[in-house]
This record gives C-alpha cells, structure tokens and sequence, in this order.
C-alpha cells in the first residue's frame, strides 16, 4: 500500500515541476500558489476531521457530536481564514498580484488564485490525500482530547509554507531564483516520508526473508 501511494505523491511531484515549467510560473507565482494550497488543503483538512467522525457517530451522541462540529468548523473557518488573510495581506506588499491589493477581502483573494493555481491545488490535494483524518474513532464527550492533535497538523503546514516563502523571498532578492526553484519545491512536494516507510518496509522484509532462510 506505501508503494503505492509513493508512486501517486511521485506523480504528484512531477505534475508540480510540469505545472511551473508549462504555465512559466516565476517565484511570485510560487508563493502565491503554496499561499492557496495551504489554505485550501488546510481547510480540507480541518472540515474532513470534524464533518466524518460526526456523520458515522451513532445514537444519542451524533446530534452532540453535529452541534460541536458545527461550532468548532465555525471557530476554525474564522482562525484558519484570518490565519491566511493576514498572511495574504504582507504578501501582496512583496509580491503584488493582478486584482489584489491590501485591502482585499478573503472571497476576493480566493477568486483571484484559485483559477490561476488551480493545477498546484489539485497536485497537492493528490500528495496529501493519504495523510487526511479518515476513520477517526471518538466520542462526543472527548473529541477535543482525541483530536486535538489532528487539527494542528494543518497550522504546522502553514508554519513550513512560510518558512519556504521566506526561501523564495531570499533567493529572488539575491537574484538566485532559476534552477534554485526546484530543490525548494522539493522540500514540499516531494513525498519525503513515503520514502522512507517505503524503505523502511523493504528492509524489513528482507530482514524477515533473511532470518527466514
């Protein structure tokens, strides 16, 4: 199943690289695209922890469950969306986009990238998909311990997209953009951990038909 899914991320990756080389995105257009990747995949994220729990809740405690769902999908579209605006509006400082301006609202600035980034949307959707919540088993009472640690995974991507956006800001104030694009891509598309469980399993098994023989 690991091979697999590496296989899918690898794909994923690679239509990244085509999508930059194909639509002759420069780095602008690169944080603009990690920018609506975060959120949109973010978000995604968030509503798919607390939306499917609830629906396969049973009893009397799927209405209690739907009632804090839909608080807590409240909390977040508001915490997550003002996370990224603000985020957006010293971005637009540096790297202005057509449209945008500081004083753009959210839906404006989502209007504006989703149809220009769409393809690294969907790459990143298909590099992620197996690290989505799906399954999660939790009662009522206790859905904020048990998923607590869930939600912060998407605020932990935006933590990694700024570090990266601070990257590309460096390398194009020295003029280092070019080639220097793709090792950075790299770091975030490229299914780095799939890798390894991957490796991990293969030398396991051969530890196994080893001790075997």
């Amino acid at each position: 199943m690991n091979t697999k899914e590496l296989i899918l991320d690898l794909c994923a990756f690679a239509g990244t690289v085509l999508c930059v080389i194909a639509f002759k995105w420069d780095v602008a257009d690169i944080i603009w695209g990690l920018w609506i990747c975060s959120f949109c995949v973010g978000y995604a994220y968030i509503l798919t922890a607390i939306i499917e729990p609830a629906l396969r809740e049973r009893g009397k405690d799927r209405f209690a469950r739907l009632g804090i769902g839909l608080f807590m999908i409240g909390f977040f579209t508001i915490h997550f969306g003002m996370f990224h605006y603000v985020h957006a509006s010293f971005l637009v400082g540096f790297f202005p986009l057509d449209g945008v301006d500081t004083r753009c609202s959210m839906p404006a600035l989502l209007r504006t990238t989703i149809p220009l980034y769409w393809p690294m949307i969907l790459t990143t959707f298909v590099s992620r998909f197996s690290y989505f919540p799906l399954g999660i088993q939790s009662s009522a009472r206790g859905i904020g311990r048990n998923m607590g640690h869930v939600l912060t995974k998407p605020y932990a991507n935006v933590i990694r997209m700024h570090l990266l956006i601070f990257v590309f800001a460096g390398l194009n104030a020295a003029g280092k953009t070019g080639w220097a694009v793709y090792p950075v891509l790299a770091a975030y598309f490229f299914p780095w951990g799939q890798m390894r469980k991957v490796l991990r399993q293969r030398r396991g098994s051969a530890r196994a038909l080893d001790d075997a023989v």
